[in-house]
């Protein structure tokens, strides 16, 4: 259980996924692609099992996309934090549909994303943005818990483009954030904070 000095306000945390084949080859791999994790991934959540430990974090909820590699890294915290963490699916918390970006080098994708482009067979930022808040709404009721969740690059990205972080295209695997949002009525990323 979370105590009082670890859950100022309203929030929850949000961790991406371990490392996977294309990620460690730097490969684009979007929602729309099942990819399971790589030894050195299930590595990478174990390390931020021990980190949200270390920061008496303990989740009493996790809250995932249903892509294979998300609820492995879900399963992996319940195993190692709290095996009796209820797991909740949404899958709106899905990595955004990289269509015919999939496949192809995170060298030649990443700047055509930041510019804004869309894929072909894909989702656009707006339309990936807008399927995320709908999670996120719908998550609400738990976040004076703060719960943890799991999700994607994309996802990260978006919540850290709400603070202009620069460096919200590069989110690492196994990473954590902290996200405060406001105290009353709709969801709004209030501040974010690395957790190491």
């Amino acid at each position: 259980m979370l105590d009082e000095e670890a859950k100022p306000g309203r929030g929850f945390i949000f961790m991406r996924h371990g490392e996977t084949a294309a990620n460690y080859d730097k490969i684009c791999c979007g929602g729309d692609r099942e990819m399971p994790m790589i030894d050195s991934g299930r590595q990478q959540v174990r390390t931020a099992a021990e980190i949200l430990r270390n920061h008496r974090l303990i989740p009493q909820v996790i809250i995932t996309g249903d892509l294979q590699r998300t609820v492995e890294s879900a399963k992996i915290i319940q195993n190692e934090l709290n095996p009796l963490a209820q797991i909740l699916i949404d899958q709106d918390l899905n990595e955004r549909h990289l269509g015919d970006w999939n496949g192809q080098t995170q060298a030649v994708i990443n700047p055509i994303m930041i510019a804004g482009e869309t894929p072909n067979g894909g989702e656009s930022r707006a339309e990936f943005r807008s399927r995320m808040n709908r999670s996120l709404d719908r998550q609400l009721k738990y976040f004076s818990n703060w719960p943890l969740l799991i999700g994607s690059r994309g996802n990260a990205r978006i919540l850290l483009e709400a603070v202009q972080d620069p460096d919200a295209p590069f989110f690492p695997n196994g990473q954590i954030l902290k996200v405060k949002i406001a105290e009353i009525g709709d969801f709004s990323v209030q501040n974010i904070e690395r957790l190491e």
